[in-house]
């Protein structure tokens, strides 16, 4: 893996970045009629599905941590320590956390926690 590679799955996750701050969506409204008679209506504006919001958080998290794999592999080919990035990983307690949602995402469970059970357990 080339720094081409980095690169590119650092451009994923800008996109998806991007992908997370537009807030376009449908527009619907919602009627209710209270007991007393009155009908109260609701309008939304802008309100992306919620699957859609889902699959972009859960794709963030995802390649964020991807990312990782791929400074290893860079490092690794450039003859550098590839282990200093789990040492940088172990003292961030964000990135654990990355690691843990990611890994529930991709594996539909949790097996080993880098966070701790305080955090998933």
């Amino acid at each position: 893996m080339l720094i081409s590679g980095f690169e590119n799955v650092v451009q994923r996750i800008a996109r998806i970045n991007s992908e997370l701050k537009d807030f376009s969506g449908k527009e619907f409204n919602y009627s209710v009629k209270l007991p007393n008679g009155e009908v109260h209506t609701y309008f939304f504006k802008n309100l992306k599905q919620f699957e859609k919001i889902e699959d972009e958080v859960s794709n963030c998290f995802i390649w964020a941590w991807s990312l990782k794999d791929y400074l290893k592999e860079y490092l690794k080919s450039s003859g550098q320590n590839q282990q200093m990035v789990e040492v940088f990983v172990e003292q961030n307690q964000d990135l654990k956390i990355c690691a843990d949602i990611a890994n529930t995402l991709k594996h539909s469970k949790l097996t080993n926690s880098r966070s701790g059970p305080s955090v998933f357990g």
